[in-house]
């Protein structure tokens, strides 16, 4: 993993939540691009664990263990005079432990993150989106005829989904909040201004955004802001147990789309 120096810095401060909301949001994105910074700040995380306070304790523990038992083994020897080659043995011995079970701890650590974000990840659903149909239906929608606001509002509303289609999520996120200034209630930018935020990996906001969709006219929009929205509590502190009511909610709502795939992925962490 060829990680430099001073990215393993920008990794540790933005674990520590050290990072500004802009330069969060860069690292994001690089993160969700970049397989090897994904996996470096996923082993951070896993070495942050490995030596929390609990981690330390079992290794304190098992030292003292180690080290009864090296006294035991030699209490009714005579004395003799021991060589710094034979007294260093156990030394290397308990250290050889502790960093085999460290560094075990840390890989299955960090193959059960891989595991969980791929599952993760092939449960959002671009090509079932309500964003394939918006942007095919904006070469149909008339505009207005000859009003020119109604005009300008169509074009700008499709430059989001086309932004939003492309990867421009802060593209997308600049222009539906400049729209929603102007059209609070438009469900469509507020349902481009969440995905961008599921894509993009900005869970908890898209739990927001999603939030404001959950009763929407649109029923492809609902739908699916439904089950994102249960979807994302499951990348969110503490967040597992809201994640499966919602998501049974929608495998038991026969009218919703998203009903297969939401029993699924139930099925798929049980």
């Amino acid at each position: 993993m060829n990680i430099d120096d001073k990215t393993n810095e920008l990794i540790e401060d933005y674990i520590s939540g050290k990072l500004s909301q802009s330069e969060s949001e860069i690292i994001e994105q690089r993160i969700k691009s970049e397989p090897e910074l994904r996996k470096a700040v996923q082993m951070e995380k896993s070495i942050q664990a490995a030596y929390s306070d609990q981690a330390k304790d079992q290794i304190k523990i098992r030292i003292k263990s180690l080290e009864n038992t090296l006294e035991e083994e030699n209490y009714y020897q005579p004395t003799k005079i021991i060589t710094m080659k034979n007294r260093i043995k156990p030394i290397i011995s308990v250290a050889a432990f502790i960093a085999i079970a460290v560094c075990s701890f840390l890989y299955f650590q960090s193959q059960e993150i891989d595991n969980q974000e791929d599952l993760f990840s092939s449960y959002i659903k671009k090509d079932m989106s309500y964003s394939n149909d918006a942007i095919a239906s904006f070469g149909t929608r008339g505009g207005g005829g000859g009003d020119e606001a109604a005009t300008k509002k169509s074009n700008t509303l499709k430059s989001i989904f086309q932004n939003l289609d492309k990867g421009n999520y802060l593209d997308t996120r600049k222009l539906a909040l400049e729209y929603l200034e102007l059209y609070p209630d438009d469900i469509e930018a507020k349902y481009a201004m969440a995905t961008s935020h599921l894509y993009e990996g900005n869970y908890a906001k898209a739990i927001e955004w999603y939030g404001k969709l959950r009763q929407a006219d649109s029923r492809d929009i609902r739908h699916e802001a439904e089950y994102y929205y249960g979807l994302c509590h499951v990348k969110v502190e503490n967040g597992e147990a809201k994640a499966k009511k919602i998501l049974q909610g929608v495998a038991d709502d026969n009218s919703s789309e998203w009903q297969q795939t939401a029993k699924h992925y139930l099925g798929d962490i049980e």
